[in-house]
């Protein structure tokens, strides 16, 4: 798709335009990523488009719509950003955006993004077909929307993303979903532009503030699609960011699905169990700084992030299915002793034969 970059934009996220109004566009379910819970396998069909780059025609294909951060993984979606946030469909299969998800560049804002009208009891889902794009406006109260998750950082045209699939954390998402008025002057919040300085709804200043008072942690995983025959194995990395200026300590698990197994951790855990659908799910403990700040308000937030590499097998010789495992997980507590989780997105394992 043609892309055309505005200049650069002013310094903080929020000099960009005036919020918007409404789009449209299927469901989460109780498996969605945003509950940890497991999205069924097996949805496939026999053969892929030889003619597709990206598909390999020996390995089952989705016949439902994907996950964003399989879409990024196989070379079907691009992210750009000039005053919008894009998110375009160059792949085959329709891409699933029922999830808000946090969008990474050192280049501009960190924003985490998603469609307005994608709350966790909406029960709405939204596609974006092939050949097809979302532009999240800043703000926008009622389509696809983008806010900001960094303060200081100027936004700048760029399509240098960096996306692990990692969902916004509910902590953020509140303020974006649900009426309040912190500062108790009779104007909801969506509403009450106080801060001129920063053409910011009051809305920017609860993420902003939430984020300033303590931890927030968020976790990906690179990659979340995978092809493997039997015996073949493929590394990954869990991520874990603390968003949040104040440090904390948060506990993780990651899930790997039934017929592989795990080893070369970089971070042996300290606890597993077998499930009882044939997954196993590993632990972690972490105690994490906050991120700091740069002066320069060119450069990036310098996050401090708990990465854990590992070895993934396949040892299943029953190929055939695409299997979709657990999303990784972090809970924390926040300053005020509230219990908070955030995941990232199920690992899909394709067997090859």
């Amino acid at each position: 798709m043609a892309r055309v970059l505005l200049p650069l934009l002013a310094a903080g996220c929020a000099l960009l335009s005036e919020p918007k109004a409404p789009a449209d566009g299927p469901a989460r379910d109780s498996a969605s990523p945003d509950t940890g819970a497991p999205v069924p396998g097996g949805d496939t069909a026999d053969t892929g488009d030889t003619a597709t780059p990206g598909v390999d025609p020996s390995c089952p294909q989705p016949t439902a719509c994907i996950f964003l951060a399989e879409a990024v993984d196989r070379g079907f979606a691009e992210i750009w950003f000039d005053s919008a946030l894009h998110v375009d469909n160059v792949g085959p299969y329709p891409i699933c955006m029922d999830e808000w998800y946090i969008y990474f560049t050192e280049e501009s804002q960190d924003a985490t993004a998603g469609h307005a009208q994608a709350t966790p009891e909406s029960g709405a889902r939204f596609e974006i077909p092939p050949g097809e794009g979302w532009a999240h406006q800043y703000t926008a109260g009622a389509e696809p929307a983008w806010w900001c998750v960094e303060r200081t950082q100027v936004t700048r045209p760029t399509s240098n993303f960096r996306f692990n699939g990692a969902v916004s954390p509910d902590v953020v998402q509140r303020w974006i979903h649900y009426p309040s008025d912190t500062n108790a002057n009779g104007v909801e919040d969506h509403e009450d532009w106080v801060d001129f300085s920063t053409n910011a709804p009051h809305t920017q200043t609860n993420i902003w503030e939430t984020i300033e008072e303590g931890p927030v942690f968020v976790v990906g995983r690179t990659p979340n699609y995978l092809e493997l025959s039997p015996g073949e194995s493929a590394d990954l990395t869990v991520e874990v960011i603390n968003l949040g200026r104040g440090e904390g300590r948060t506990e993780v698990t990651e899930t790997i699905p039934a017929g592989t197994a795990a080893h070369n951790w970089s971070a042996e855990p300290s606890w597993q169990r077998e499930n009882s659908d044939g997954s196993t799910t590993f632990g972690w403990s972490a105690k994490m700084a906050g991120a700091i700040d740069n002066p320069d308000l060119s450069l990036p937030t310098t996050y401090d992030t708990f990465e854990i590499t590992y070895t993934i097998v396949r040892t299943d010789a029953d190929c055939g299915a695409r299997v979709t495992s657990w999303a990784p997980t972090v809970d924390w507590e926040d300053v005020h002793g509230a219990a908070w989780q955030s995941v990232g997105t199920p690992l899909v394992v394709a067997c090859c034969p």
